[in-house]
């Protein structure tokens, strides 16, 4: 059973300023988080803690008025993500963060966004610049998608 202290995104608040204590990464996700390579491209097994990483990651870009998209082969698999997206989403409500089921998005008052897609239909990936994405079971993306 996991630590929910390793799990969770904590909020603390002071009259000055409200901390957002994000989970501790292992020595190897911190490498990959910590990289300055425009392209990140992480090929681990099981249990190595992929998609706690992306989810932070994630969670850090939205945090900073920025746009990600967790994007996966189909829906069923995004869901994956989405659950633990929409859990920090919640942990981190006192921050302004709205979780937005229906349209599977985290939104914070900054404008920065988290949203969960489908790549089953390149075409619905146009048109939005992004600064972060996530591309979850990437082998699996049909060819198409990424021309």
């Amino acid at each position: 059973m996991e630590d929910p202290k390793f799990s969770k995104f904590f909020v603390e608040e002071t009259e000055k300023e409200r901390r957002v204590q994000l989970p501790k990464l292992h020595e190897n996700q911190k490498t990959v988080a910590e990289s300055d390579s425009r392209w990140k491209i992480l090929c681990a097994g099981r249990r190595f803690g992929k998609t706690r990483l992306g989810v932070q990651l994630c969670i850090e870009t939205a945090m900073a008025g920025k746009r990600a998209w967790w994007v996966a082969p189909t829906f069923s698999i995004a869901r994956v993500g989405w659950r633990d997206i929409m859990m920090a989403g919640y942990d981190l409500a006192s921050m302004g963060a709205e979780v937005k089921m229906g349209d599977m998005i985290v939104s914070f008052p900054n404008g920065g966004f988290i949203s969960v897609k489908s790549a089953d239909n390149p075409q619905r990936l146009r048109g939005e610049g992004l600064d972060f994405l996530v591309m979850d079971e990437a082998a699996f993306v049909k060819e198409e998608t990424w021309t």
